[in-house]
């Protein structure tokens, strides 16, 4: 299944018609922002949850801070297209345990469960699934508004694991906006990166 999210050849189930099933993103390193290309969206009335694995390792703590487009429907996938997931990383989030948490969920990974509490009349399938880490995590700037980061003459560098050591392969930024598909914003990095991103 890993390998068909991963690609864009194959969809793969986010959640069934059957209450409390879901997937799980596991990870070596921390990220807090998630992308789906929807190919099948959800029906009916599913009731959501996402939780992280906590400190230990052993078990699930529900996440309480994630911001999904539409907002109000954090792991519905009501629509086709892009969905994108995008939280405050838990300062608790801890790895799995050594021996695995749960039937095939391997050890030492940060785990991110989705799951329908309440499940949907049809279930949500996608492809092309990618994990980010967003460093510069900003809700809620004005419409018209300007945010700006003064890095000075810093180089920017792949995010560093004490374990894992470098990794990452792009440096991004990402506009959402969960009512409007139209807008647009401008990332401007000086000489190095200009890129022009569309709301999610």
């Amino acid at each position: 299944m890993t390998t068909n999210a991963q690609g864009t050849a194959t969809a793969v189930d986010l959640n069934s018609t059957t209450n409390n099933d879901g997937h799980v993103i596991l990870s070596r390193v921390r990220f807090n922002a998630i992308s789906y290309n929807i190919t099948q969206a959800v029906t009916g009335s599913p009731v959501n949850a996402i939780r992280y694995t906590n400190t230990a390792g052993t078990g699930w703590t529900n996440l309480t801070n994630p911001y999904a487009l539409p907002a109000a429907t954090a792991g519905t996938f009501p629509v086709t297209g892009e969905a994108c997931v995008a939280f405050n990383p838990p300062s608790d989030w801890g790895k799995t345990a050594a021996a695995g948490l749960e039937t095939g969920l391997a050890g030492g990974y940060y785990g991110l469960n989705f799951r329908s509490t309440t499940a949907p009349t049809q279930k949500a399938q996608a492809t092309g699934v990618e994990i980010f880490r967003i460093f510069f995590f900003t809700e809620a700037v004005a419409d018209n508004g300007t945010l700006a980061h003064d890095f000075g003459a810093k180089d920017f560098a792949m995010a560093w694991d004490e374990i894992e050591g470098m990794y990452g392969d792009a440096l991004v930024m990402a506009s959402v906006d969960p009512a409007v598909a139209s807008n647009g914003a401008k990332a401007d990095m000086g000489t190095r990166l200009t890129a022009q991103v569309r709301a999610l």
